[in-house]
């Protein structure tokens, strides 16, 4: 059963939401563990995806934001560049 466009709108824009929120809890996380329990990259990524995120966020109230969370996984299926830092541009 297909959902109506609307419903599908109204999905999309809570996982638009979503998005920003759980970042905002892994960087909490992260924050309160010691530095040397975290990989060396992991708060500036967090930064950088929710960053990505609330630049989308306005997006969700005009137009489908990437459907089904595209551009997330463009993030994180980015090629290796340096150890393990994604390489977004490669």
């Amino acid at each position: 059963m297909q959902p109506h466009a609307a419903e599908r709108r109204h999905l999309e824009r809570q996982l638009a939401y979503a998005r920003p929120i759980f970042m905002v809890l892994a960087l909490g996380d992260l924050l309160e563990r010691p530095p040397q329990d975290r990989g060396p990259h992991a708060v500036e990524f967090v930064l950088v995806y929710l960053g990505v995120a609330l630049g989308l966020l306005p997006a969700a109230n005009t137009r489908p934001v990437w459907g089904s969370g595209a551009w997330a996984r463009g993030v994180f299926a980015g090629g290796r560049s340096r150890g393990d830092w994604p390489c977004f541009f490669c």
